[in-house]
């Protein structure tokens, strides 16, 4: 056969959830900051929502907070990545933790009630999903509101039946991450991870693992910081296994 071969460039999804204030949207930021210095990841401006995304992105680098993701919001940007010679593309995903627990509560629902279209979207992202990171605010769960405490564990509960995933490979693309942990001690993070682990139906979630998502502290230390290393074990994990999203998710490996 004449010619020569042409490869398919893989597509990688992750997605990042939790409930509401649960550091996500700052996560994603620092994932795509940590995609470019890693893997020269560049953004595909010609999908409408990597714009968006990149307004938000400029704002963490230079320090600043940002606003929570507001309720019917949905944050992405498409990354062109390469890791020597091989090429490959990276989506990123956010919702408000809002959307996210009415959505948990409708799929529990036994009334049948029309999707909206955030419900709907949702559910698309994440059962398609390469790669499921749960983010959960540690001084939240502990010394948050009662109800800052529930929305974090009834959420973690209620997932992985509400993204219709039942599939024993769920357990092995789902992470679940301490956001914040430069700000709180080490007894703080002991006591978060004992409820986690108190709580049950929630074992999937393996040993929460944690981080800074803050420029400074990804700039400071680069070499040795909690969220580089995170990183760099679900980007291995997830480019070492099926080749692209079409592939069926049994291939992966639970690296917890």
């Amino acid at each position: 056969m004449n010619g020569s071969i042409v490869m398919s460039t893989d597509n990688y999804h992750i997605v990042f959830l939790g409930a509401p204030q649960a550091g996500k949207s700052t996560l994603m930021a620092a994932w795509h900051h940590l995609a470019r210095r890693v893997y020269g990841a560049q953004p595909d401006l010609d999908y409408e929502q990597t714009t968006e995304f990149i307004n938000t992105y400029e704002r963490w680098e230079k320090g600043n907070s940002f606003d929570p993701t507001l309720q019917g919001q949905h944050f992405s940007v498409r990354l062109s990545c390469r890791k020597r010679s091989r090429k490959f593309n990276l989506e990123l995903s956010d919702f408000s933790g809002e959307d996210i627990l009415k959505y948990v509560d409708n799929a529990a629902s036994t009334e049948t009630e029309e999707r909206s279209n955030v419900d709907q979207r949702l559910k698309d992202v994440a059962t398609q999903a390469d790669w499921i990171i749960y983010a959960c605010d540690p001084e939240r769960l502990v010394h948050g509101s009662a109800e800052d405490q529930n929305n974090a564990l009834h959420l973690a509960k209620l997932l992985p039946s509400a993204i219709g995933d039942e599939r024993p490979s769920f357990r092995s693309i789902t992470n679940g991450y301490f956001s914040r942990a430069d700000l709180i001690d080490d007894d703080l993070l002991e006591r978060a991870n004992q409820i986690i682990h108190d709580s049950p139906d929630l074992e999937y979630l393996g040993e929460f693992h944690f981080g800074s998502a803050t420029i400074k502290n990804l700039a400071e230390t680069p070499d040795h910081n909690e969220l580089q290393t995170f990183f760099n074990q679900v980007m291995t994990e997830l480019l070492s296994g099926a080749s692209s999203t079409l592939t069926h998710k049994l291939n992966y490996r639970k690296i917890f």
